[in-house]
């Protein structure tokens, strides 16, 4: 038995805000939309672990909703910083980047 994976990545973030006709590159490790940016994948979500960690240690319905709107606010400011516009763009470019690089951690599920 032959078991074929097909794969695709879908180039939601090609260009970012950039304006104009841009040709679909793959992007390269540490790579971002921003020239000068340096995108370490790694970093990054070590720095959302940190950040989840400190907002964890009260569980009130208050600081659910101050913990979400704060992991929401760093994920745009993260976004932004490497020239994404929105989470769901620089999350998904994470993502197929890791996947894509073959690196350590990513398994397939089946």
């Amino acid at each position: 038995m032959t078991l074929t994976l097909h794969w695709s990545m879908f180039a939601a973030y090609v260009c970012g805000d950039r304006d104009g006709l841009h040709l679909e590159k793959p992007i390269k490790p540490g790579e971002s939309l921003l020239e000068g940016k340096y995108l370490d994948v790694d970093a990054e979500l070590r720095l959302v672990r940190e950040a989840k960690k400190e907002l964890m240690d009260a569980s009130d319905d208050e600081h659910k909703k101050t913990e979400r709107k704060a992991m929401k606010e760093l994920g745009i400011q993260r976004a932004r910083h490497f020239g994404w516009s929105n989470t769901y763009i620089f999350t998904k470019a994470m993502g197929d980047r890791r996947w894509s690089w073959g690196s350590s951690g990513v398994t397939c599920p089946w």
